[in-house]
């Protein structure tokens, strides 16, 4: 036995319950589809780790059928069954045990959801599976349920709608009366429940907001249509490939999304290519297929929504605390969700999710607990990428005089995971450093730490997180060498100067512009400013969707060693709104060459850095003089 599958029956343990508890338990699980864990994909690149014989669905059904049946579930709800295997081994042996089910195919059919309900406790009234594409393809289905705005706008943009045409989705209905214990129905306690797994592309976030739009409205009609809205529970479970902070999760949870929001200029760019029609299903391969175009200032001119929760604010079982829910080489983060209606459903016990150091053996945990080596799902003991969510829910409450619980926005002391540094990530990285947060990101040398170069907040996080002297200066990270006159006085350096050191592993020392509006908590005791423009492309993508100069120092507490990987700064992790995770850097800890050509035909390199004999060949080039160190 294994510290992992000791987690797993820890987790059984500590859900244990009463016979008749007067509570439904309901879990979510994405049980990682055959059709996808056996692609050359699947094994060389996402789960290089496991052995072929732990990733075969023969040894992870096993281990699947464990997990799910050690929780004593009421629901459950599955993502990605491959249709086989629901015939061959799920139906029959939740039979067993006296379940229903029903499974929903995608419209490839190769896999789907699949939701199961103890017939003891649940009688079903109506199940129906639906293709979002079909809804989108409904013009006044449109119209009735999602306004005229969405119904118009879509009309108007081909590729956005052309897009939503070809989604595999599926969602699951299921609409439940609770029995009571001693075997009768009780009237009005019924729950309607929704089972889905969203389009997965990193690039596509407006497409799961709209996906959650259309499952909303879809749920709210169908109990409008029995007299039952406002009166039923509702669930929404499933794998919506969404993290907690994305428009598609501000829906459920805050009942709304705007117009504004930053996410819908993935309208403009995101696009469907090379797609053949006749061969779904292997979504791990899809992003091979897409490709999103170059932005530009047109990127605000795009389709927008305003688009509002027909239930209002659901509350997520997690809280939309959890660190991840799905783990693999090159990508962490919480995917999987339990929302539900706060007014008629009271969350009574949550299933503790693993944290990193339960992924793991004995013996890559180290002795204060911290750990040694990563690993990542599926492995030994664990069958999928994802893990399960679980949670008590109580329906006598309809007394209850408190407010129905919120979980908007997710709360700050969320645990941070490092996500992809990677152009799908550029946007949302410069949404936080808009509204005054920090992160951390990879540059071309060193991992730093950044704020929005005109925020005061901002900047004062940085020093916080570092541990920082205040007297220490900041630079100046921009997107292209041509801003750099925005801020610091360029004017008097040779022509082409500047784009011989720009993009590179170079700081250059100007004298700041005072009309830069830059922040005044910027490096408020010196003239001169620090600019850079890093040769990666991350980093200068975000600048360039912030429209802004960033604030940029080394990723580490102050006086320590720098930052090659994104591991080697998590003890500041928790300190910034995200992390990105670019890999290892090559180009050593001393960071980029600095040097000040503040000064008109003089030069001088303050810090060697990488690069310094390099910058002397450049700078004598251009026929410049090397000052002296002590002037």
């Amino acid at each position: 036995d294994t510290a992992a599958l000791s987690f797993t029956k820890g987790r059984h343990a500590g859900m244990q319950r009463k016979a008749d508890d007067g509570t439904l338990r309901v879990m979510t699980y994405n049980i990682l589809a055959d059709v996808y864990a056996k692609t050359d994909y699947a094994k060389n690149v996402l789960y290089p780790e496991i052995s072929e014989r732990h990733l075969s669905m023969d040894y992870r059904k096993q281990l699947a059928l464990f997990e799910v049946c050690g929780f004593e579930n009421d629901i459950v709800c599955m993502q990605e069954v491959d249709a086989v295997w629901f015939d061959k081994f799920w139906s029959p042996r939740f039979e067993l045990k006296g379940f229903a089910g029903f499974m929903g195919p995608k419209t490839s059919r190769v896999e789907g959801a699949a939701m199961f309900w103890n017939e003891k406790k649940l009688t079903c009234v109506s199940q129906e599976s639906v293709h979002i594409c079909n809804l989108f393809a409904n013009q006044s289905w449109l119209q009735e349920h999602l306004g005229d705005q969405v119904a118009a706008t879509l009309l108007e943009d081909k590729n956005l709608s052309g897009i939503l045409a070809k989604l595999t989705t599926v969602v699951q209905f299921a609409l439940f009366d609770v029995v009571a214990s001693e075997g009768t129905a009780q009237g009005k306690k019924k729950v309607l429940v929704a089972n889905t797994h969203l389009y997965f592309h990193p690039g596509a976030s407006h497409i799961r907001t709209l996906s959650v739009a259309a499952l909303l409205a879809y749920a709210a009609d169908l109990l409008s249509r029995q007299n039952l809205l406002g009166q039923c529970s509702v669930l929404v479970c499933g794998d919506l490939n969404s993290e907690p902070d994305t428009s598609a999760i501000e829906l459920l949870a805050n009942g709304y999304v705007s117009m504004d929001h930053y996410e819908w200029r993935d309208c403009a760019t995101f696009t469907w290519k090379n797609r053949d029609d006749d061969s779904e299903g292997f979504e791990q391969d899809e992003d091979l297929k897409y490709e999103l175009k170059e932005r530009s200032v047109q990127d605000d001119v795009c389709s927008r929504f305003a688009l509002r929760n027909p239930f209002g604010k659901l509350a997520s079982s997690d809280g939309l605390r959890s660190a991840f829910t799905n783990y693999v080489k090159g990508y962490i983060g919480a995917l999987d969700y339990i929302f539900y209606t706060g007014e008629n459903l009271k969350l009574e016990k949550f299933a503790p999710l693993p944290v990193e150091k339960d992924l793991c053996g004995v013996e890559d945990v180290g002795p204060q607990g911290e750990v040694l080596q990563q690993r990542y799902l599926p492995s030994q003991c664990f069958p999928s990428d994802h893990v399960s969510l679980v949670a008590d829910f109580s329906l006598n409450i309809l007394e209850m005089s408190q407010p129905a619980p919120t979980t908007w926005p997710p709360p700050q002391d969320r645990p941070v995971m490092p996500l992809p540094a990677s152009r799908f990530n550029e946007a949302k990285a410069a949404e936080a450093l808009r509204q005054g947060k920090i992160i951390g990101l990879p540059t071309d040398t060193i991992y730093g730490v950044a704020a929005a170069a005109s925020s005061d907040v901002g900047i004062d996080r940085i020093y916080d997180a570092k541990q920082r002297p205040a007297s220490l200066p900041l630079a100046l990270c921009i997107s292209r060498a041509s801003e750099i006159g925005r801020y610091g006085d360029a004017s008097h350096l040779p022509a082409g100067l500047v784009e011989e050191f720009l993009p590179g592993p170079y700081t250059l020392l100007l004298n700041k512009r005072e009309d830069s509006n830059l922040s005044k908590s910027l490096n408020p005791n010196t003239r001169t400013v620090g600019i850079r423009v890093p040769e990666a492309s991350f980093i200068r993508g975000v600048v360039a969707n912030l429209g802004f100069a960033i604030a940029l120092t080394s990723a580490n507490i102050s006086g320590q060693r720098s930052s090659t990987a994104v591991g080697h700064f998590r003890n500041i992790w928790d300190k910034c709104a995200n992390v990105y995770d670019g890999g290892q850097l090559n180009a050593g800890t001393s960071g980029s060459t600095i040097i000040d050509l503040s000064e008109e035909g003089r030069y001088k390199i303050v810090r060697p850095g990488c690069s310094e004999n390099e910058a002397h060949e450049i700078c004598q080039k251009y026929k410049l003089l090397q000052r002296e160190a002590s002037s």
